[in-house]
């Protein structure tokens, strides 16, 4: 409204939508606790521009990334946070020198794709200790404990000795490996395997991607440990006291083509081989670097 002496009101910008249309910066979250200032009182009948912090936000253009953070806030699959399961599944016992060569550290991100792997795997012949270090290994470096001769038997539901008798060593043994595979693929801790399993070409291939810790004892104490009983199938001929020795010699090299690290369980007692077998992974450790 003009009037005499008055200059002419300049309309209101009402045509100008406020910039409604330019996405917020990727990762910006939007000021939206902090309160609107006082609108400056209107002169009347003067009309007024639209209040641009009622306008509300333009839609995110089809294909175009949300936010991560606001993503992540809402929990939206494909965000930071559901990682964290992943994360924790990965992370191995802290110190402990994993297959890979690297030292694991709680809190590490695992690499996308990652698959289960045992931190240790324990062999050996019969008597070298595998079922007693195997489980107090286990608890002093804080992982799961698993015995592929307890898989077979739990698979099979019966015992190792009625396999052998019953189907025979060949079966037995296909069994094994298929059990060694699985745990190989799953188990996350260490894992014992039994003392033949070394002999399957297919476990000896696998092996080799994992550390390996080779428990060997001597013909006498392991004949002294194992008692040659006939619970242990290939002892249970007539002369056990000579096919325990041809078992040592025949298998020594193979054990040691798959091991990481070798411990000589004699005279030791289960949390001196322990001891050794930390001790030889850290040299071992320290020897990659």
């Amino acid at each position: 409204m003009s009037g005499p002496g008055r200059t002419a009101d300049a309309p209101a910008a009402v045509g100008a939508p406020a910039a409604v249309g330019a996405p917020a910066a990727l990762g910006g979250p939007a000021a939206v606790g902090g309160p609107a200032a006082p609108d400056a009182p209107t002169a009347k009948g003067e009309s007024t521009a639209p209040d641009a912090a009622t306008v509300p936000d333009a839609p995110t253009p089809p294909g175009e990334p949300t936010a991560p953070d606001a993503r992540a806030a809402r929990g939206e699959r494909g965000t930071a946070a559901p990682r964290t399961a992943a994360v924790a599944r990965a992370t191995a016992a802290t110190g402990t020198t994993l297959a890979t060569g690297t030292t694991a550290a709680a809190g590490t991100t695992a690499t996308r794709g990652r698959e289960p792997r045992p931190c240790l795997v324990i062999a050996g012949p019969p008597g070298s200790g595998k079922s007693t270090v195997g489980p107090l290994l286990a608890e002093q470096l804080g992982v799961a404990f698993r015995d592929t001769d307890e898989d077979i038997v739990a698979r099979a539901g019966r015992s190792i000795s009625d396999i052998f008798a019953e189907d025979g060593e060949e079966v037995f043994r296909a069994l094994e490996a298929e059990v060694i595979a699985l745990a190989l693929a799953e188990h996350e801790g260490v894992l014992s395997v039994g003392g033949g399993a070394v002999l399957a070409e297919g476990t000896r291939q696998r092996l080799r991607a994992h550390d390996v810790v080779f428990l060997n004892v001597g013909f006498a104490v392991g004949v002294h440990r194992v008692g040659l009983s006939t619970a242990r199938p290939l002892l249970a001929g007539l002369n056990p006291r000579a096919t325990y020795r041809s078992l040592l010699e025949a298998r020594l090299p193979v054990y040691r083509e798959v091991a990481t690290v070798e411990v000589v369980t004699d005279e030791r007692s289960p949390d001196e081989v322990v001891a050794a077998i930390r001790q030889a992974l850290d040299d071992k450790g320290e020897n990659t670097r």
